[in-house]
């Protein structure tokens, strides 16, 4: 095809350049974790399970082992105890391990069929022991210990009940015999708090001492009382608990602040993953120890799980202890102590390619002239259909689904979840019966929670919530008693989180019905 004319005004003045920059700036960082096990191929370090690890001031980790008590320094030396002249056939095994604070050690120890509690100075210098009293077909393992505020010690036993040593030496017993409300004699934890109320799981449920008197019990899975197996308790700086539970089905829970997380489905089977130990460490992350490995909760993080795909490489994690650097100490059943070490990695940007430049000669050229064609663009008109939302009547009163509104005429009785006044739950069971397509959500409420500070917060949030879930547990029996679906409707319990008025009211004490669905 023959070309017209074409003119050059300008030549090419540079060609085509490519160029690659390397982006130096840091992208992200990211911490990655070391095992090392401190305990192999070191000089004095008995072989066999480490049942508890506490470090004090000095970043001594002391370390109860099923052949007796190591102190691993912070210069790396190692001392073993259990061969110590006096007390040598107290502590041929050590079971658990508490600081005072005068800083002096108190071990639970097993020995010969003899349970001891025996005190050490900070230097691990005998001071004194007691035995535990024993009787046939009794188990007095000690599982935990802790001591409060007047250097009383609490004695965890695994079958013996719960003992109290005063600094005055006597002995105190809590056990089933005694008080029928402790839920069990199998004690599994112990913890006292900082207004040295004495916190105290068994194998079912948790319980409270506060000035030497039983106070109150707790189903801490919510699955009903005298179900679940409160296996250990850790205090957050804050002062709230942190809980590790079985439900009556032995699904695992982690339960703080009130708050519960189940544990996902890799971790939850009992064949590879089973609670052994829980640590809050300063900065509020939660770790949970078990078969092969560990796991860590942070405040808005998802759970992370280091096993051996980390480089973890253990049959089980027996114990957890946190220095003062932060790092995390592990107890194994065999294979000795380990240290988790994290280090921050700076990860750079990958290389970016900047776009190709060209400079390209500028050519004039004599263009045909263009013929321009003219479409008439017909746009078709399609009138949709209006969509008639149903009006749902309650009480003569127009309701949108999302709303919540409070329901009259249920009345309880005072710190009861026993109805005096059902009317208008049979409104609602009425209701439910005149619209069978609508689904709601029943939500129950109570006066205002305290102040996070008050000294009983904790206690009366839970009294609180535990109240209005019960309640509200009262409504849904009373709908599905009388012929509503289970299907149509859900249950929440918000104890005295959500309040209308900001004080003690009959206002906040309420049950709220919301459509959540119409099909």
């Amino acid at each position: 095809m023959k070309q017209n004319s074409l003119f050059l005004t300008l030549f090419l003045l540079l060609f085509s350049i490519a160029s690659f920059a390397q982006n130096t700036e840091t992208a992200e960082v990211i911490e990655k974790v070391e095992f090392r096990n401190i305990s192999k191929d070191r000089a004095g370090f008995p072989e066999g399970q480490i049942n508890s690890i506490a470090i004090d001031g000095n970043d001594t980790k002391w370390i109860a082992t099923e052949n007796g008590l190591v102190a691993f320094y912070a210069d790396s030396t190692v001392r073993t105890f259990n061969r110590a002249d006096k007390y040598d056939s107290l502590i041929d095994k050590v079971s658990s391990i508490r600081f005072d604070k005068k800083g002096t050690i108190w071990l639970g120890t097993f020995s010969n069929d003899i349970v001891s509690v025996v005190n050490l100075d900070a230097y691990g210098e005998y001071i004194w022991h007691t035995e535990i009293p024993t009787f046939s077909n009794k188990s007095f393992y000690i599982n935990a210990i802790d001591v409060d505020s007047k250097g009383g010690k609490w004695i965890a036993t695994a079958q013996g009940g719960l003992w109290h040593i005063a600094a005055n030496n006597k002995k105190t017993i809590y056990n089933r015999e005694i008080e029928p409300n402790i839920p069990s004699d199998a004690i599994n934890a112990v913890t006292v708090d900082n207004n040295d109320v004495v916190w105290v799981g068994t194998s079912a449920g948790m319980f409270n001492i506060q000035n030497g008197k039983f106070k109150d019990a707790f189903d801490v899975t919510n699955d009903g009382y005298g179900y679940d197996n409160v296996l250990h308790i850790d205090l957050k700086p804050d002062g709230n608990l942190c809980v590790t539970a079985l439900n009556r089905k032995g699904k695992q829970f982690l339960v703080c602040n009130q708050e519960m997380f189940q544990m996902s489905k890799r971790v939850t089977k009992s064949k590879f993953f089973r609670f052994n130990d829980v640590l809050v460490t300063p900065n509020e992350n939660v770790w949970i120890a078990g078969v092969k490995g560990v796991i860590k909760f942070a405040k808005e993080e998802d759970p992370i799980f280091y096993d051996q795909d980390s480089g973890l490489v253990v049959s089980a994690v027996t114990a957890l202890a946190c220095d003062i650097n932060g790092d995390i100490w592990l107890g194994t059943p065999q294979e000795g102590l380990f240290k988790m070490q994290f280090k921050k990695i700076e990860i750079p940007k990958e290389a970016e390619i900047e776009p190709i430049k060209e400079v390209i000669a500028l050519v004039e050229v004599k263009k045909e002239p263009e013929i321009k064609v003219e479409k008439e663009i017909v746009k078709p008109t399609i009138e949709l259909p209006k969509i008639e939302v149903p009006k749902i009547i309650f009480n003569q009163k127009e309701i949108k689904k999302g709303e919540a509104i409070s329901l009259e005429n249920i009345e309880f009785n005072i710190k009861s979840y026993s109805l005096n006044n059902a009317e208008g739950v049979q409104a609602l069971v009425d209701f439910m019966k005149e619209n069978p397509k609508v689904r709601i959500e029943i939500a129950g409420h109570t006066d205002k929670d305290p102040h996070p500070a008050h000294p009983s917060y904790a206690r009366i949030a839970k009294q609180q919530l535990d109240l209005s879930r019960q309640r509200v547990e009262t409504v849904y029996r009373y709908l599905t008693d009388r012929g509503i679906d289970a299907s149509r409707i859900e249950k929440r319990a918000y104890g005295g989180t959500k309040p209308l008025v900001n004080s003690n009211s009959g206002v906040n004490r309420r049950v709220e019905m919301k459509i959540i669905d119409v099909e």
